[in-house]
């Protein structure tokens, strides 16, 4: 059995094809840390088929559940990891910071130099969240848009002649 075919159990679309929610999630949470193309050759979809995934998340309220838990898995997997080695990083910088001689030039470069980089740090991971967040809105409203030309209407809804 496959990665693919383990993910999900099969729903029938309107156009008769088959939705695997659990793969469509895993496949877009993917996408948004690695790219569409990335994620569109490594699941064996097309980058037609992410942005379409993408834009119904916005109406379909199970696979956007769906989607909500397997991001949220994601990101905590790395992020434990993550935690864990600042951790680790900020409690040999304490002790290293509180044995060194503070007379020394060195020592006090060496601590400014590293309470500097972890400042960057936590500001980088803020603004990460915030453009994250604003990336996957603006992506979503492209990709409905696309889905909507793709099928034929406008912004009405009403099929083009």
């Amino acid at each position: 059995m496959t990665k693919q075919q383990s993910l999900s159990p099969e729903l029938k679309t309107t156009n008769g094809t088959k939705f695997k929610p659990h793969l469509a999630a895993v496949t877009l949470v993917e996408a948004a840390y690695r790219g569409d193309d990335e994620a569109a050759e490594r699941w064996g979809v097309t980058t037609r088929t992410i942005m379409n995934w993408r834009a119904r998340l916005d109406d379909d309220v199970e696979f956007s559940a769906i989607f909500a838990h397997k991001k949220e898995q994601f990101e905590a997997g790395w992020r434990d990891e993550l935690g864990l080695a600042l951790r680790a990083g900020i409690d040999f910088l304490k002790r290293a910071a509180q044995e060194a001689d503070p007379r020394k030039a060195d020592v006090i470069f060496s601590v400014a130099g590293a309470v500097k980089i972890l400042a960057d740090v936590n500001a980088s991971m803020d603004i990460l969240d915030a453009r994250l967040a604003e990336y996957n809105r603006q992506t979503r409203e492209t990709d409905r848009a696309l889905a909507a030309e793709a099928e034929g209407t406008a912004d009405t809804g009403i099929p083009r002649a």
